[in-house]
This record gives C-alpha cells, sequence and structure tokens, in this order.
C-alpha cells in the first residue's frame, strides 16, 4: 500500500516505480497505512533533539533489530536493522525510486520508465522485471542499481536539515526481497563526508537556485572522460538553475552540485546572477497552530498551493507532531483526488498552447519548464506523473498553474 497521497486513481501507485525491486511495499504496517510506527514505540523524536549520528550508532551499538522511519516536511524514509546492521531500506522520494534512478544513470529512456510503469500497473509485474523482460537492462544491472540506490537514500539522509523519527523495535515481520548488508559505520563515514562538502558547496554558491554557465577553460582530461561531467555540461546554458538541471537530468541536488562545484573551482563553469521568482513573506513569525488555522480557511476556499505551503512550514516548526504531519497527509491527498476529478483527470492528454520559445518570457519556474518539454502531445497526465521526479502532488500543482496561465490545455488520448 502506498503513502498517504500517492495513489489518487485506482491502479496507479506512484511509489511503485520505485520501492527496491518490488511492488509497492512499506516495511512496516503502521508506515504502509500512513499512520505513526505503532503505538508502543520504543524511541522517537526529531533530529534536531537526537541528531542522525548519534541516533544510527546507538541502534548499531545496541545490536537493535526493527524499523526506524524517519519523515521531513515532504518525504518519508524507512530503515530496517536485523542485529544492528541495516539490511533494507525504503523511500517515497520520487528521485530516489528505481524508475528515476535509471533514467539518471541513463539506463533507460522516459519512454521505456513509461511503458514499463504501464505494463507493471496491468500486469502487476515488479518493475525490475519487466524492464529485464524486454530489454532495456539486464538482471547484474538492476541489481547494481539497485545498491546504489539503497546506498544514495541513506546518504541523503544527513542533508536532511529537519525531521522526525520513530524506531519500532522487534522481529522484521516482511520478506525482504532486495536484501542490504551495511555497516552503520560505514554509512556514517560516507554521511558525514557528504554533510562536510555541501557545506564548503554552500560556501560558493546556493545550489538551489544558483545559475551557471560554461567558460572557455579546458575540462582536466580526467573529468572530461566522466559520463556525468559530460551529461551536466550538455545542458547548462547560463539560464537554467541548478534546481532545473536536477530535474532534466533526473538526478539528486546533492550529485549534480557536486559536480557543478568542481567545475566551478576549475573555472570550467562561472556563476551568472540567479532568476529572482519572488517570495511570500506573510508568514514569518506564526506559530505553527496559526499556519494550520490559515491553511484550514484556505482549504475550506479550494485555495491548495498556499494552503499546502502553510502545512509544510507547520510541520517545520514541529516535525515530531504526527498530527501535524498527518494534516499536511490528509491536505495532500485531498488536492491530489480533486485535481484528478476537476483540473487533471489521469487520462486526458496536456497540449502546449504556445510553442517552448514562445514560453520563454514567461518566466516559468524549474518545475514549470521541465513538465512543459515532457507536453508532446501524446503522453497522459498520468504518463507525466509516471516519469516526473517530482512528487505527484507537486506536479498536479504545477500542471494546474501552467493550464490556469493558459500555456497548456487537456484533450483526449
Amino acid at each position: 500500500m502506498p503513502w498517504p497521497g500517492t495513489a489518487p486513481f485506482p491502479g496507479f501507485c506512484r511509489p511503485c516505480s520505485g520501492n527496491l525491486y518490488s511492488r509497492c511495499r512499506c516495511f512496516n504496517a503502521a508506515c504502509a497505512r500512513g499512520a505513526p510506527c505503532g503505538d508502543s514505540l520504543a524511541l522517537k523524536g526529531t533530529l534536531a533533539t537526537m541528531a542522525l549520528p548519534d541516533l544510527l550508532q546507538w541502534l548499531a551499538g545496541a545490536g537493535k533489530t526493527g524499523s526506524l522511519c524517519l519523515a521531513n516536511e515532504h518525504f518519508k524514509k524507512e530503515i530496517l536493522f536485523r542485529d544492528g546492521v541495516i539490511v533494507a531500506s525504503s523511500s517515497d522520494d520520487p528521485r530516489e525510486f528505481l524508475g528515476q534512478f535509471l533514467l539518471a544513470h541513463r539506463k533507460i529512456t522516459e519512454e521505456q520508465l513509461r511503458k514499463a510503469m504501464e505494463s507493471q500497473r496491468s500486469t502487476g509485474v515488479m518493475l525490475g522485471k519487466i524492464l529485464v523482460m524486454v530489454g532495456a537492462v539486464d538482471e547484474a544491472e538492476i541489481s547494481e542499481m539497485l545498491t546504489l540506490k539503497a546506498e544514495e537514500s541513506l546518504f541523503n539522509l544527513f542533508l536532511w536539515k529537519r525531521g522526525s523519527f520513530t524506531f519500532e523495535d522487534g522481529n522484521i515481520e516482511t520478506e525482504i526481497e532486495f536484501s542490504l548488508t551495511l555497516r552503520v559505520e560505514d554509512v556514517l563515514m560516507e554521511g558525514l563526508r557528504r554533510y562536510d562538502e555541501l557545506q564548503v558547496i554552500l560556501k560558493a554558491f546556493a545550489p538551489g537556485e544558483s545559475v551557471l554557465e560554461r567558460t572557455d577553460a579546458p575540462l582536466p582530461r580526467k573529468l572530461a572522460e566522466s559520463s556525468e561531467v559530460r551529461r551536466l555540461l550538455e545542458v547548462v546554458d547560463g539560464k537554467r538553475t541548478l534546481t532545473d538541471l536536477c530535474l532534466e537530468l533526473h538526478a539528486p541536488e546533492f550529485r549534480v552540485s557536486r559536480i557543478a562545484y568542481e567545475l566551478f573551482r576549475l573555472n570550467c563553469l562561472r556563476l551568472v546572477k540567479p532568476p529572482d521568482h519572488g517570495g511570500d513573506n506573510d508568514q514569518h513569525g506564526l506559530s505553527a497552530d496559526e499556519l494550520v488555522a490559515r491553511a484550514t480557511r484556505l482549504l475550506d476556499r479550494q485555495k491548495f498551493e498556499k494552503a499546502l505551503q502553510l502545512l509544510a512550514n507547520a510541520v517545520q516548526l514541529r516535525p515530531s507532531d504526527l498530527a501535524m504531519r498527518q494534516a499536511l497527509d490528509d491536505a495532500e491527498q485531498r488536492f491530489v483526488e480533486r485535481a484528478h476529478q476537476h483540473y487533471l483527470p489521469p487520462d486526458k492528454v496536456p497540449r502546449l498552447e504556445r510553442s517552448l520559445e514562445q514560453m520563454t518570457n514567461e518566466n516559468l519556474t524549474p518545475q514549470e519548464v521541465f513538465l512543459a518539454t515532457r507536453i508532446n502531445g501524446t503522453w497522459t497526465v498520468k504518463d507525466i506523473i509516471t516519469i516526473s521526479p517530482m512528487r505527484e502532488v507537486e506536479t498536479l500543482l504545477v500542471l494546474k498553474h501552467l493550464r490556469e496561465r493558459g500555456l497548456i490545455s487537456l484533450g483526449e488520448t
């Protein structure tokens, strides 16, 4: 069963494209229901009161067996421990789904992922097996990608600024279809190294909104031979932000920022002024309860975009408040259902009302640019959600905004 807000229409479960090698599944039954990870928890708190390294070291040192669930205002992850060793992980971050990971490593194309996901919805066969059956990848590549994907998901936890956790002590009552054997010491070493590296990058530029352009400086031979470097330079144009580049490459922000920083350090890229998309400061200084009250009033008026942002900010202020997190999940689910019923039926085909060239003066966000370039007059709303590295609720919000601005329309298949 998917996380809350991820299965708005029958037969389509968003996390199926990435939960290990299997059908969509959360290891902990309570987590799969979208509820807190059990009522008889041995340990719960926030990453501000117990830092992630301390938490992992405690679980390893005590030789714990059980399920560790972590959540921030956007994503949930789960780590399974057996005798203090990490044996499996799961995430509802679309960028960490198997399909997105294969796209990022150029193992498959977006069209291959779309077709494989369509087949999975109709047959129930696991995504990895489908891709092997059609010859897109082989078993060895799937196994390698699953291992790397699980490790990346764990390491990226060290880059979270805030979050809450719950650990349920006890036997793991599920079959693990793709098992890991990761020592906490190794995870800590790599995770903390990435955290330190990110602090260095942040001193040079802000990863999200920074815009880089190519210089005339020659690439060192070792970098020139890197496929990741070549892919990044293909899409760097002096206009796209790093967020744009991450979406285009289907890659996590840290990985793209690390390559960009190395090229920046070698003067192969230079920083240009980032665009200003404006901001909303009328919520500064408000308490979590005040944010929720405002969001509730906005939801009653069907003002979903602003309401969801206020609820996400409230969760940031109170990351350990499970009721507040549930309120955000419920609001997202409510929007997804309404969007598919009224604004963006899953089987409708979005079409551009202007050419991409004509839309360059529309001051589009990175997310709007990414989705606009995927609207080809053939793919349905459901198809675009499938290949998008954004969460379903985010994808629908962006498509709704494009439609309200008259930049896209909907037609029949």
